[in-house]
């Protein structure tokens, strides 16, 4: 049993399948608290989050979190298997945390832990199929996913589901780094990953986000949202108008002169040449789209570009582990994280001076994309947060 589980999560926005989650990562690890290694404002998809990290923590906090981490930029913004690798190396990190909670389509350890070692440990056949997948033109997850398939027939079925496509990513980082984080997933609760409908009860956060930006009413989604997290969504500005992708359109023109990204060379020329005719990211996207790569790929890549991140960065070691909240109650967990956790805790954006290096150039990053994100909103009349000002969340 446990006694703090950790959870690698975006909440964009928190949804009842989250308070599910984190009700039943508790019960069945029988942990006393739940620490959450949250994405900041941009997220996996290569978007900026529906609303800031500041007040998604604190739905977070709001409905059963006990901690939150911010998850870096570099990892947040990665592909499944840099970002499930930065969250669990955040969350080891802590030398509190013993145990990685997540939801799955399979809802079963084993055979995902089957997958994951596998992968660990590709033999020759696996490494063939996957050259000559590749080579066809077929993009890197799409290969993969066929070789895994050639080899374990059972598996194509799960790897077919993006919750257990993560769920392996995060066995594999554990297999291969040896993390003290012993894993267990629980059957994704209420509605699919792609679902666009409501349930009675539950919604994907992409249906919501969809929902909200397309200018829906926001009581429509009282049955699928814990109240708290509702209030916090209904403090936003004009939803449908704000964090669009279409609204970094200027930065990412500014940031292609820089002449250096970080993507493939297939995937950059394709960018570019798109960029040439088009100015809106999204007509950008859909120019450029095409059979090697998907749009989450090339939404992704732009953001890369815009926010200046490489490849280095997604697999660098994380520097520091930086508090964004807690709740009151909890306070010991805040004391006990200043003496387990084996990289520099920061609380306070105004105390990190004597910050290693790396550590300095991370948050630099960080703080620099923070202000993308805030600036990109200012043509819809929305105030920024001064991050160096704004304290920890506690509720």
């Amino acid at each position: 049993m446990a006694d703090i589980c950790g959870i690698i999560a975006e909440y964009n926005p928190f949804h009842n399948g989250h308070l599910h989650q984190l009700r039943w990562a508790k019960k069945i690890t029988g942990a006393n608290a739940a620490v959450v290694a949250l994405s900041g404002n941009f997220v996996q998809r290569g978007e900026a989050a529906l609303i800031d990290k500041f007040r998604r923590t604190e739905a977070a906090l709001h409905c059963g979190a006990d901690m939150v981490l911010e998850l870096p930029v570099p990892y947040a913004t990665a592909s499944a298997e840099a970002f499930a690798l930065g969250g669990c190396r955040l969350l080891a990190a802590t030398g509190m945390v013993d145990a990685l909670c997540f939801g799955s389509e399979s809802g079963d350890i084993a055979p995902l832990h089957r997958l994951a070692t596998l992968l660990c440990n590709e033999n020759a056949d696996f490494k063939r199929i996957l050259r000559q997948k590749l080579a066809s033109g077929a993009s890197f997850p799409a290969a993969r996913a066929y070789a895994l398939g050639a080899i374990c027939p059972a598996a194509t079925h799960i790897i077919s589901s993006p919750n257990n496509i993560l769920g392996i990513e995060y066995l594999k980082a554990i297999i291969k780094e040896s993390l003290p984080l012993v894993p267990a997933t629980s059957l994704r609760y209420g509605a699919d990953h792609h679902a666009t409908d409501f349930l009675q009860d539950s919604a994907s956060a992409s249906s919501i986000r969809k929902h909200v930006r397309g200018g829906g009413s926001l009581d429509a989604l009282a049955p699928l949202m814990p109240a708290q997290s509702l209030d916090i969504l209904r403090q936003e500005h004009d939803l449908s108008a704000i964090n669009h992708i279409d609204n970094f359109s200027p930065f990412f023109h500014f940031a292609l002169q820089r002449g250096t990204y970080g993507t493939s060379e297939g995937l950059q020329n394709r960018i570019t040449a798109a960029a040439r005719d088009h100015y809106l990211i999204s007509h950008i996207i859909a120019a450029a789209k095409c059979k090697n790569h998907t749009r989450t790929a090339i939404q992704r890549a732009i953001l890369h570009i815009i926010l200046d991140i490489s490849r280095q960065n997604h697999y660098a070691p994380i520097p520091y582990i930086r508090v964004l909240g807690f709740r009151r109650s909890r306070r010991d967990l805040l004391h006990k994280l200043h003496k387990t956790a084996n990289l520099p805790v920061i609380t306070n954006l105004k105390h990190t001076a004597n910050l290693p290096a790396a550590a300095k150039t991370l948050l630099d990053m960080e703080l620099a994309a923070t202000k993308i994100y805030w600036l990109a909103m200012r043509p819809h009349g929305v105030a920024a947060i001064n991050e160096l000002a704004t304290p920890m969340v506690i509720v």
